[in-house]
């Protein structure tokens, strides 16, 4: 479906520029997975995004986050941000109401499914 949303816009099928992010998400009292991200003094787990210039999602991964975050500022970052704005009006990614990585990852597959739907 992702191809046939590229080629109604006028691109090709497939894509030659991703662009990845990370979004640090509270934890709520029932997840079994916890981190803490030191940079910004969050208790959760860290969503990683690869999307390309239309943000269409190629690419989720959910891990637990423990290292210590540094930031820069890349061309296009915008991009992606906006990605996790679109996420943020899901009621149930506002925070991660998930026991396992796997289900938070589903979650936020389904909600790009949506979001994916509403574009087509």
């Amino acid at each position: 479906m992702r191809e046939e949303v590229r080629v109604g816009n006028g691109r090709k099928k497939k894509t030659s520029f991703g662009i990845a992010n990370a979004q640090s998400v509270k934890n709520t009292d029932v997840a079994e997975e916890k981190g803490y991200d030191t940079g910004k003094k969050v208790s959760g787990i860290k969503r990683h995004i690869i999307v390309d210039k239309q943000g269409l999602l190629h690419a989720v991964e959910v891990v637990k986050r423990n290292e210590l975050h540094k930031f820069v500022v890349l061309p296009k970052r915008w991009v992606v941000e906006r990605c996790f704005g679109w996420l943020e009006k899901f009621r149930r990614l506002w925070k991660n109401c998930e026991r396992t990585f796997q289900a938070s990852r589903q979650v936020i597959l389904a909600a790009f499914s949506i979001i994916l739907l509403k574009r087509f």
